[in-house]
């Protein structure tokens, strides 16, 4: 298969914890790629066991027939589809293993790639310390998944993708010689996924901070991203990515959510005003005004306000906010959102009203509700 690699890597990654998409919902993705001119998808998501936990088992003939039409939808909408295997949580360092392990990983990537797939990525994120290190008495495994991704490269005769272990500075701590050690083994013609200085980059600087590598790196966006915290909708302008020409967006699971997020990314890669942006998209998928009353709650920039101190109107403003967008919006968008909306509210109630004990057992589970009355 001939290595079709386009010139920028914009589009979607389905690389969350805690949801898998329907294949219906894969081709609603899909089509807003297409209709938005942005370009891959990775197929990389936590919850799918022959992904990450069980990587060595095969897929089902059903689920790769199922991969196979959903390849060649996407090559009729001009999407490139990239999909993951996830070996780090136990794949062997051992040297009379390595070849074995190498030979499993070719087999499932071109098991991909006969069914329609374009390209493969291997991804090492989120993975405890290998227990080969301690073996061999080793420092780090960078030079470890160097090796395995240029050795699968090799064998499939294509760059491959690849999420290293360290996959944004803030990590660096768990493994200081991880990015040198990864960096110097690496072939150049891989391609990198890396998050900046933070995981979720949220500063105007945080995703000018990357590895010092020759290979073209891809900036893996969480910045939408609510599996690491689930009671939160992550929502709002899409702000600091100006100019820059390789990102891709893992963002909620959520698929209103989801297709509303790629048409804001695609206006603002038009250079588009970040909060005029946002405002179109609200009026585009009918998201009522009183949306505007709770942006502080949701902007996915701003995990913190210390000095969130409302008035007595303020609270009532809000609440009566909520309740308009509970209680009389209605729509698919609507419902998906109705579970962050309801948590809000009843955060606001807990915060600034006087709740009853009844009230805050029934809204919040054990242990929270009973460290709110001790306290």
């Amino acid at each position: 298969m001939k290595n079709n690699i386009k010139n920028s890597f914009t589009g979607y990654i389905e690389g969350y914890y805690g949801k898998l998409l329907s294949w219906s919902q894969r081709r609603k993705i899909i089509n807003k790629l297409s209709h938005t001119s942005l370009s891959f998808y990775l197929y990389a998501p936590k919850g799918d066991l022959f992904h990450r936990q069980n990587w060595r088992v095969n897929y089902s003939s059903q689920w790769l027939k199922s991969f196979q039409s959903f390849s060649n939808y996407s090559k009729k909408k001009n999407i490139s589809i990239i999909a993951g295997i996830s070996p780090g949580l136990d794949i062997s360092f051992q040297k009379d293993k390595i070849e074995e392990e190498i030979i499993l990983l070719a087999e499932k990537a071109n098991v991909f790639l006969q069914n329609g797939a374009d390209e493969i990525a291997i991804l090492f994120d989120d993975i405890p310390k290998n227990k080969t290190l301690d073996v061999f008495d080793l420092k780090t495994d960078g030079s470890y998944h160097a090796m395995f991704t240029n050795k699968l490269g090799q064998k499939l005769k294509k760059s491959i993708f690849v999420v290293p272990k360290i996959y944004a500075l803030e990590l660096n701590h768990l493994d200081p010689l991880y990015i040198d050690s990864f960096s110097k083994n690496i072939h150049t013609n891989h391609k990198i996924f890396f998050c900046g200085k933070n995981i979720v980059a949220r500063k105007k600087l945080d995703l000018s901070f990357l590895p010092k590598l020759k290979n073209k790196i891809i900036i893996w966006d969480n910045i939408f991203a609510n599996d690491y915290c689930p009671k939160k909708l992550v929502i709002g302008p899409w702000k600091h990515r100006e100019g820059i020409k390789n990102i891709m967006i893992n963002p909620t699971g959520l698929i209103e959510t989801d297709l509303l997020i790629l048409d804001l990314i695609s206006l603002q890669q038009k250079k588009v005003d970040p909060h005029l942006a946002w405002s179109h998209i609200c009026k585009k998928h009918n998201i009522p005004c009183q949306i505007k009353n709770l942006e502080m709650f949701f902007d996915p920039y701003r995990i913190n306000n210390e000095q969130f101190n409302p008035s007595k109107e303020d609270i009532n403003q809000i609440i009566h906010s909520i309740d308009k967008l509970l209680w009389e919006w209605h729509s698919p968008l609507s419902r998906e959102w109705y579970p962050y909306l309801f948590n809000l509210k009843q955060d606001m109630i807990i915060a600034h009203k006087n709740p009853t004990k009844k009230n805050i057992f029934k809204t919040q589970t054990i242990p929270f509700s009973s460290w709110i009355l001790k306290n």
